[in-house]
């Protein structure tokens, strides 16, 4: 019995932990971003890309980070656990500086502050704002 209620003990902190460390804002900020890509998953059409690199003026897909710079939540949440059945969505890779470093949010839960962003996303690259 006494190994029983030590064993759900070491659970409850762990999971705790888990937790707490889950629900804490990443220390990345939007001046850190490179570029954010919306991803369909597992497959379909690309979304819009948000970079601040140089690219073609006819690449209607691609677009200026500026612009969206108002809808970065800042600092950046974490990342949400996905669960065991996630099978499909949209995910939200944002690049750092770095062009190496990435967080992707989804495909089938994001923080409520990375939805309003991905909406703002699709709103600007179809001129609705």
């Amino acid at each position: 019995m006494r190994r029983w209620l030590i064993s759900i003990v070491a659970l409850g902190v762990v999971l705790a932990l888990v937790t707490f460390a889950r629900s804490r804002p990443l220390d990345v900020h939007a001046e850190d971003i490179l570029r954010l890509e919306m991803v369909p998953y597992p497959e379909g059409p690309p979304g819009p890309t948000f970079t601040r690199e140089a690219h073609p003026k006819d690449d209607t897909y691609t677009l200026d980070l500026s612009r969206i710079e108002r809808f970065i939540p800042d600092p950046l949440p974490n990342t949400a656990w996905q669960g065991l059945l996630c099978r499909n969505g949209g995910i939200l890779t944002v690049t750092l500086l770095d062009d190496k470093e990435t967080i992707t949010y989804g495909p089938c839960r994001r923080p409520a502050s990375i939805d309003a962003l991905w909406e703002a996303m699709i709103d600007i690259a179809n001129d609705r704002r």
